[in-house]
């Protein structure tokens, strides 16, 4: 408890008899003076150094302005970026993102160091007088048992009050009380022969601190009237500090990474909303002249108005996936047992909820956003999203946050599909598939930032702060489409579309191939996903000891082998063309990456797991849809393209709700091994069947592209 004392700050802690009844109060008194001239100093250095970089990057902006420019300033009249022609305008943007986005990385890196080299600075004094703190009260106990008169070597339950001296500070691994001649006397924890012959050479030097035996040490002189007894020797880990420099070095990266991702995005409009026609008085962009309009110039801008919905997309999946690295941990604080009901489907059920709703939520919140628009429906499911994701923050029951969870996801899914049909209404057949890739690109960046960011911030201000600050964010997102986005005037009207009939579902579910497809191999991958990544991934890395802020890290290389090799497998797909070779090698390395967890249960096991999965499922998942359309390339003038591809989204997402029960019931037969080996047969399975069902003839090649696959979670 904190004490209002004037002039100084002074922390108290209740002192307990041995009838656990407070007796009184433990007071320690830090001067305002001293705490305040510390912070005035550290503020100090951290703007001095800051104010350089800051100046520093505000000077190479302007020369990337500058340069960008100057191909169109030179040997022409003057230029301005809206009447430049399309090309022209690519350069500059292009020109422009590098450069600004070099100037930001030099200047993150640099804030960085200094950070670092502060909190270095002052890391190693700081655990010094931590120690200090606890040497000088073990030692006051002692003096005062020795002025009472008994003897040095007759203590009683010295060693038991170090126990409990060590339980409460964990960073102590030892602690000895020696003689003059450096014979132990009284020890808690494991004392070496090197710490033995430590104290004995140490003993007659007196207070002695530093590494020796290794342990990071520091020494206590026990005297009475003046005459020294003993000495009193506490032990930390002597890596202590390079482990504490390593996890803030971890925690400063995975911010510059996350700053930068956040840049980019903020660049990425910012640049195309700047650079767009400014012939409309709604904005930049906003419409395109007819009487000067060529087909270039009209895929241009359409790939402009596409990234306008870009940064409020990656804001609110950020907001969402805030909670992904220690949502599974925040469930099991309100875990009651239900009877029949094993605790691991219990932790698992509101992923599984949250996946349902967001799946029935799809068809419904497609029809609404065609019928008014894009723009209020999103900001509405922004608004869902914010309240849902504060009352699970907010919730005191298992059953209330299984409500709130499952709110959460119709607002999450009215935004999923309302932003997918912004790219299709500003987009071409020739446009298409670069719309879809930077749809995913800014869904994939938004999740693996927000993952991150959650699981630092989860650890520092709690479950319930983070929730409310991602809750924040999704108003965020909202504001940002009230301000910028544009209801489009000639929005793509869909055609009116025959409800599903008996004669349609015999169709679909007729084909083999499609069975295959979705239940052998699109299941399974969203069991993956879900079962493993989002539920199983983070209690297996609590359980073996891995903290929070690294827990985010770890999800975070899913996210990034999506980013980095999505593109190039769909790239790859498109040229070969043979579909089911994707889908076949993504599935097996899927099914190896969680396999393998059943055999190397390690930290760097878990990293080189995750990664290999977002690399499997970069180059299955994204084939997926194309062969579903190519299964049915011959019916789809009777059945309708968007009745197959409706089914197959549908069923897909069964299986992000299937995973984390069947995890939980795997978990709970057989432990986190067998889960892991369950989930990984099961993939490779299905992709056994699934190829023996596509053995008998390769399927054509599609003109669609790979990249409208992914579908999100």
């Amino acid at each position: 408890m904190k004490l209002a004392f004037e002039g100084a700050q002074v922390f108290g802690t209740p002192l307990l008899n041995g009838f656990n009844a407070q007796v009184g109060t433990l007071a320690l008194g830090y001067s305002d003076n001293v705490v305040q001239a510390n912070l005035r100093n550290t503020k100090i250095s951290m703007l001095q150094n800051f104010a350089v970089i800051i100046g520093a990057s505000v000077v190479l902006i302007i020369l990337s302005v500058i340069f960008a420019s100057r191909g169109l300033l030179q040997k022409t009249k003057p230029v301005t970026f809206p009447q430049a022609e399309p090309s022209q305008r690519f350069s500059m943007r292009a020109k422009m993102l590098l450069i600004a986005f070099s100037a930001l990385l030099l200047a993150n890196g640099a804030g960085a160091y200094q950070a670092l080299s502060i909190f270095k600075a002052q890391l190693s004094p700081e655990i010094y007088a931590h120690s200090l703190a606890i040497g000088v009260t073990t030692t006051t106990i002692i003096d005062k048992a020795l002025q009472a008169g008994i003897p040095f070597t007759d203590l009683v339950g010295v060693p038991e009050s170090l126990d409990l001296m060590r339980e409460a500070n964990p960073s102590v691994l030892y602690a000895a009380i020696v003689d003059t001649n450096g014979t132990l006397l009284y020890q808690s924890g494991t004392i070496t022969r090197a710490l033995g012959r430590h104290f004995r050479d140490s003993v007659s030097m007196g207070d002695t601190n530093g590494p020796a035996a290794g342990y990071l040490n520091s020494s206590f002189t026990i005297s009475l009237q003046g005459k020294p007894l003993g000495m009193l020797y506490l032990g930390q880990d002597e890596s202590l500090i390079r482990k504490i420099i390593n996890e803030i070095s971890y925690d400063i990266l995975t911010v510059i990474v996350v700053s930068m991702l956040i840049a980019f995005e903020l660049l990425y409009f910012i640049v195309g909303y700047v650079m767009a026609p400014h012939s409309d008085p709604h904005g930049p962009g906003a419409h395109i002249r007819e009487d000067k309009t060529t087909a270039k110039d009209e895929d241009h801008m359409k790939s402009i108005l596409q990234g306008k919905i870009r940064p409020a997309l990656f804001l609110l999946v950020f907001s969402e996936s805030m909670s992904l690295s220690f949502f599974p941990m925040f469930v099991e604080q309100f875990y009651v047992p239900i009877s029949g009901i094993s605790k691991e489907i219990l932790i698992g059920l509101p992923i599984s909820a949250f996946m349902l709703v967001w799946a029935i939520s799809l068809p419904f919140s497609g029809e609404w956003s065609d019928k008014v628009g894009r723009r209020k429906p999103f900001i509405i499911g922004a608004l869902i999203t914010a309240a849902g994701l504060v009352m699970t923050g907010l919730s005191h029951s298992y059953y209330e946050l299984l409500v709130w969870r499952s709110f959460t996801a119709a607002g999450y899914g009215i935004i999923f599909i309302t932003c997918q049909g912004y790219i299709i209404d500003h987009s071409t057949m020739k446009t298409r598939a670069k719309g879809m890739s930077m749809f995913l690109a800014g869904f994939f960046a938004g999740s693996l930032s927000g993952a991150a960011i959650g699981a630092i911030l989860s650890q520092r201000i709690g479950y319930e702060s983070t929730f409310i600050l991602s809750a924040a964010l999704s108003l965020g997102a909202a504001a940002f489409v009230y301000a910028f986005i544009q209801e489009s005037a000639n929005r793509a009207q869909k055609s009116h579309i025959p409800n599903l009939s008996i004669a349609d579902y015999k169709t679909i579910f007729s084909n083999p191939k499609f069975l295959a497809l979705t239940f052998c191999v699109a299941i399974p991958a969203k069991v993956c996903l879900t079962g493993f990544l989002y539920y199983t991934g983070p209690i297996f890395l609590k359980t073996i000891g891995t903290d929070q802020s690294s827990i985010g890290r770890v999800l975070m290389a899913y996210g990034l082998a999506i980013i980095i090799v999505s593109p190039l497998s769909a790239r790859f797909a498109d040229k070969f063309g043979n579909r089911k070779l994707f889908v076949i090698g993504g599935s097996l390395l899927a099914g190896l990456a969680v396999l393998i967890l059943g055999y190397f249960d390690t930290l760097i096991a878990v990293v080189f797991s995750v990664t290999l999965l977002g690399i499997a499922h970069a180059i299955s998942v994204s084939s997926q849809l194309s062969l579903v359309i190519e299964i049915f390339d011959d019916e789809k003038s009777t059945v309708g393209m968007g009745k197959v591809v409706g089914i197959f989204r549908f069923i897909e997402r069964l299986g992000s709700v299937i995973g984390p029960i069947l995890a939980g019931v795997l978990i709970g037969i057989g432990g986190f091994n067998d889960a892991f080996i369950g989930i990984g047969m099961m993939t490779l399975i299905g992709i056994a069947i699934f190829a023996l069902v596509f053995a008998n003839k390769a399927p054509p090649k599609s003109e669609v592209s790979t990249v409208d696959g992914m579908g999100g979670r």
